[in-house]
């Protein structure tokens, strides 16, 4: 079940940026849990989006926070009963026994994505996208000691290593900052920078970048989603090697194995 307070209440919380649901577009099962439920953990402590984790003191109720170092940590997953998860969990490792039913039920319906004539160009093409994440990352400085921005040079070199491993290849630029991205991705490629003549919903660049061929992600869980998404057993993805700011942080875990880090 999903607690959705989240999204209604960041007050006092300069880290976070505000963001809207948008899972309503995919197959998944969808059930939110109401305010009582959440008591039932916190015992009608809880202040605000974040939740002070007072131990609730019945074993049945329990509150798993991850670790602030974001390092995968198996004994999560041996936690039984009632349960409360709050954290990121971005490591495919948390979920790779159950990989199939993720990819299931993180399908968009159809009629979300009819409206988008991008997807017809991303077919017959070596598709790769391509993912600047920028907003937050540049203007809130909390958020910028957490997460540094990927500069050019980082993707002057993912192309790079594209170009020298797949024929002919197209570059589908996505980003929060397409000014920037114009005036400062230069490639003697094809390139299109993804644009859209309504009103942007996020799922919708997410859904191309998961039909491109390849990719070139941002430290950012939602270019890792988009690449992730792709089920190609062949595809490319470079991801940047270094994805906090804060060295106390762990990224190990975070990027697949299977993926470049540059």
């Amino acid at each position: 079940m999903f607690d959705l307070s989240f999204y209604y209440d960041t007050k006092g919380a300069p880290d976070i940026t505000p963001r809207q649901y948008e899972l309503g577009v995919f197959r998944l099962e969808q059930k939110f849990v109401g305010s009582e439920d959440v008591d039932l953990f916190f015992k009608g402590k809880r202040k605000g989006w974040l939740p002070k984790l007072i131990p609730s003191g019945a074993d049945q109720y329990k509150i798993v926070r991850q670790a602030g170092d974001y390092a995968f940590d198996e004994s999560y997953l041996m936690t039984q009963g009632e349960i409360y998860l709050d954290g990121y969990w971005q490591s495919e490792k948390y979920f790779a026994e159950i990989e199939g039913i993720i990819r299931r039920e993180l399908i968009i319906q159809p009629a979300a994505v009819s409206k988008c004539s991008v997807a017809a160009s991303l077919q017959g093409s070596q598709s790769v996208s391509l993912h600047v994440r920028r907003g937050d990352y540049v203007h809130n400085p909390i958020v910028r000691n957490v997460h540094p921005v990927c500069s050019a040079t980082y993707y002057d070199q993912a192309v790079k290593y594209i170009a020298e491993r797949v024929s002919n290849p197209h570059f589908f630029i996505f980003s929060d900052d397409i000014a920037w991205c114009r005036e400062n991705l230069n490639f003697s490629y094809p390139v299109n920078f993804v644009t859209h003549q309504y009103p942007v919903e996020n799922y919708l660049d997410m859904y191309l970048m998961s039909k491109c061929c390849h990719h070139i992600i941002a430290n950012s869980s939602y270019s890792w989603w988009g690449a992730w998404l792709n089920s190609n057993p062949d595809k490319i993805v470079v991801a940047p090697h270094q994805w906090f700011s804060d060295p106390r942080l762990s990224s190990a875990d975070i990027v697949p194995a299977g993926w470049v880090k540059l």
